[in-house]
C-alpha cells in the first residue's frame, strides 16, 4: 500500500483537544468559583472573629481598669489614710506603720500590682511597700507628670502614666488619685499603684487566631509595647496604625494581609492602650491555598486519565477505520478479494457491513460477466473466417456488440 497524503488532525487529537477543554472548563470554573466565594467567606469569617476578639481584649482591659479604680478609691477612702494625713509628730510614725500594714494587706488582693505608695502635697514619697514588704528608699516625683496631674485635678480624680519599663525592663503603668487633707480641706498628697502589665500580656499571648497569635500592644504614644512571639506568622503593623485615636474597631485589607486596630481609652478623652492583630495572607488563605494544592493534583491526575482514555478510545475508534481504508486500497487495485473481519459496533459495524457486501456484489457480478463472455466466445470461435484482406473475419468483429 502506497502512503497517502493525510491532511487535517487525527481522531486521537481531535478527541484530546475536545475532553482537554471539557476537563479544564470544568476544573477551572469549579476552582475559580470556589476561590471566590470560599475568599470572601474566609475573610468575612475572619473579621467577624478579630472583632471578637477585639472586643474580648476591651472587656478585659476595661475590667483592669475598674478594678484598679475601685481598689485605689478604696485605698483613699480608708480611715487610717486620714489619721496618717492629721497625725502629729507623735502619732506620725504610728500611723504610718498602720498605713504601711494596710497596703500590704491590699497588695494580697492585687496580684499585678508591684507597689504602693503615699505621696505627700510635695511629691514626696512618704509611705512604700512592694512585694518583698516596706521600701528603705523613698522617691521625689514632684516633676512627674503624673503628680502635676494628681495635684492639679479635683479631689478623688485618678490619672494614669503612661506605660514605662520598670527596673526590672516590665512594662509597668502607674496610677495615681488626688487625696484631700480633710482637716485643712485642701491637697493633702495622693495615693500611687504601680500595674505590672505581663499579667495582661500573657493574657493576650493565649489568644489565639488561626493557631498563631498576632496580637501588638502600643502605648497611646505609639510605643510598642509587646508584639507577637513568632514574627514569621504576621507582619509589623505600624505604618497602618491610625493617625487619630478611634475607640472603635478598624478593619483594613492591606497588601500583606488584614489589619485590626482598636484604641483603648482610661477614661473619655484620656487614650490608654493602643492594640492591634496583623493576619498575612498566607495564614489568612491558608486553608484555600491547601484546597487549590488538592485541586490541581486532582486536575493533573484528571488530564493523565483524560489522555489514557482518549488514546484507549481513539485506537478503537480509528483502528477498524485504518483497515477498511487499506481494504478499499486494495480493492482500487484490483484485489476483488478483500472483505473485512473486523469486531467493532455502532456506526463502524454498518460501514464495515456495507463495505463487505460492495465487495461480495461487485465479485459475482464479475464472475457472471466473465462466465457469460466466455461462452459467448465459445460460440463465435467456430465461425471465425481467416481472409486474406482482414487479419479477422466480419464475425468476430459484430461479437463485440454482444458484449456487455
Amino acid at each position: 500500500m502506497e502512503k497517502s497524503d493525510i491532511t487535517g488532525l487525527s481522531i486521537f487529537f481531535r478527541l484530546l483537544i475536545a475532553f482537554l477543554l471539557v476537563v479544564t472548563l470544568i476544573s477551572g470554573s469549579m476552582t475559580i468559583v470556589y476561590y471566590v466565594f470560599s475568599k470572601k467567606t474566609i475573610e468575612n469569617q475572619t473579621q467577624d472573629q478579630l472583632v471578637q476578639v477585639m472586643n474580648g481584649i476591651h472587656d478585659r482591659i476595661r475590667s483592669d481598669i475598674d478594678s484598679i479604680k475601685k481598689d485605689i478609691q478604696i485605698l483613699a477612702s480608708n480611715p487610717l489614710l486620714d489619721e496618717y494625713l492629721m497625725s502629729s509628730e507623735i502619732e506620725y510614725e504610728i500611723n504610718a506603720r498602720s498605713l504601711e500594714r494596710l497596703f500590704m494587706k491590699s497588695m494580697k488582693l492585687m496580684p499585678d500590682v508591684t507597689y504602693i505608695s503615699f505621696v505627700d502635697y510635695a511629691g514626696m514619697e512618704k509611705v512604700r511597700v512592694d512585694r518583698t514588704g516596706r521600701s528603705g528608699t523613698y522617691r521625689d516625683i514632684s516633676n512627674s507628670l503624673l503628680f502635676r496631674d494628681i495635684a492639679s485635678a479635683p479631689s478623688g480624680s485618678i490619672h494614669i502614666d503612661p506605660p514605662y519599663p520598670n527596673k526590672d525592663g516590665e512594662q509597668v503603668i502607674s496610677f495615681g488619685i488626688n487625696k484631700t487633707d480633710t482637716d485643712i480641706g485642701e491637697f493633702g498628697g495622693a495615693i500611687i499603684i504601680e500595674y505590672d502589665m505581663q499579667h495582661f500580656f500573657r493574657y493576650i499571648d493565649e489568644i489565639k487566631i488561626f493557631n498563631e497569635n498576632h496580637i501588638w500592644v502600643y502605648s497611646f504614644e505609639g510605643e510598642l509595647l509587646k508584639h507577637p512571639a513568632d514574627m514569621k506568622a504576621c507582619f509589623d503593623p505600624t505604618p497602618y496604625m491610625p493617625e487619630e485615636y478611634n475607640d472603635s474597631v478598624v478593619l483594613k485589607q492591606v497588601r500583606e494581609g488584614m489589619v485590626v486596630t482598636q484604641d483603648f481609652f482610661f477614661a473619655p478623652g484620656i487614650p490608654f492602650l493602643q492594640v492591634a492583630i496583623s493576619v498575612p495572607d498566607s495564614v489568612l488563605y491558608q486553608d484555600v491555598s491547601k484546597v487549590l494544592r488538592f485541586l490541581s493534583i486532582v486536575f493533573l491526575i484528571s488530564l493523565t486519565v483524560t489522555i489514557l482514555i482518549v488514546s484507549t478510545l481513539s485506537k478503537f475508534i480509528s483502528g477498524p477505520i485504518v483497515k477498511l481504508a487499506n481494504a478499499a486500497a486494495l480493492f482500487a487495485k484490483g484485489d476483488l478479494s478483500a472483505e473485512l473481519n473486523i469486531k467493532t459496533g455502532g456506526e463502524v459495524r454498518m460501514l464495515v457491513d456495507s463495505f463487505n457486501k460492495m465487495t461480495s456484489d461487485i465479485q459475482k457480478t464479475t464472475v457472471s460477466k466473465d462466465y457469460f463472455n466466455n461462452i459467448i466466445q465459445s460460440m463465435f470461435d467456430p465461425l471465425i473466417v481467416v481472409s486474406p484482406d482482414y487479419e479477422i473475419s466480419y464475425w468476430p468483429r459484430c461479437w463485440r456488440y454482444f458484449k456487455y
